[in-house]
């Protein structure tokens, strides 16, 4: 005699179900990467809401990263576990949310679109610090990242967008000290999502494809772009490993790191190498 399940057992089974989120999706990875299999190194309390990360001038051995509220430039070894990390003030604080080398500088992006360059060996001298405000449409941003001579600052979101399905990019350079945005990029939402609900939290150029890389925290995706911007791919991401992806970037062999801001737990890196 079969027995019946009572409710409190269904309501059990039903509530795991929903749930079970990286069960539910077909994970997807870029050609020659495996999202699903990072090395995961924890970060410190100081980089607990670490929200933009690159590579600087000495290549692949240093990764650094800011705090989106302390002013702070970090810089992390990725390869070492419970390295100390330098670290050197470029402001007050404020909400800071990704980091770029660009012509010999610092650049770093903030939320409402405001733009700092600094020297790199003078980090803490005020007076080697540009500020560039209005020079973005008025709206939220989170990502930037170089392409050969120009930096490009995507959307997360823009009035400017309105309830268009596409998001915006602008195309900045820097010419004389000073930087100027020269080009309004208008990216289709067609493929990606159908409910507007790609929110870009971080970006980066894959020095090995040319293809760009975008994330977005809010509903876990991962899209691949060519250099023009044009749909290559979509990629969700298992909730349980890109906890809140806030940094993106590559070195140049191709290895793509990924930074989760922490919350309850603590932040960390992900590293995801190039498969040849």
């Amino acid at each position: 005699m079969k027995k019946k399940l009572t409710p409190l057992i269904l309501s059990f089974i039903t509530v795991a179900l929903c749930n079970c989120n990286d069960t539910v999706k077909s994970y997807t990875s870029p050609q020659r990467y495996n999202l699903t299999n990072p090395t995961k190194t924890p970060l410190s309390d100081a980089l607990l809401e670490i929200s933009g990360i690159c590579f600087g001038p000495e290549g692949n051995d240093t990764l650094y990263g800011i705090n989106d509220e302390d002013g702070l430039l970090f810089g992390i070894d990725p390869l070492k576990k419970n390295t100390p990390y330098s670290k050197a003030r470029f402001a007050k604080s404020g909400d800071y949310e990704d980091l770029a080398f660009y012509h010999g500088k610092w650049v770093v992006l903030k939320s409402n679109g405001t733009i700092l360059g600094f020297s790199p060996y003078n980090i803490s001298n005020a007076d080697s610090m540009a500020v560039y405000k209005d020079m973005l449409p008025q709206g939220e941003y989170e990502s930037m990242a170089v392409a050969g001579d120009t930096l490009y600052v995507l959307c997360k979101n823009c009035p400017a967008d309105g309830n268009t399905a596409s998001i915006s990019a602008y195309a900045v350079t820097e010419s004389g000290g000073s930087f100027a945005m020269v080009r309004n990029i208008s990216i289709s939402l067609s493929g990606i999502t159908k409910d507007k609900a790609f929110k870009p939290s971080a970006m980066a150029l894959n020095p090995v494809s040319g293809n760009w890389f975008i994330v977005s925290a809010v509903n876990k995706k991962l899209v691949e772009l060519t250099r023009q911007f044009q749909l290559v791919g979509v990629h969700h991401l298992k909730v349980s490993l890109f906890k809140q992806p806030e940094g993106m970037a590559f070195d140049n062999t191709g290895t793509l790191y990924i930074s989760n801001e922490g919350g309850d737990e603590r932040a960390d890196l992900l590293v995801f190498p190039f498969k040849q």
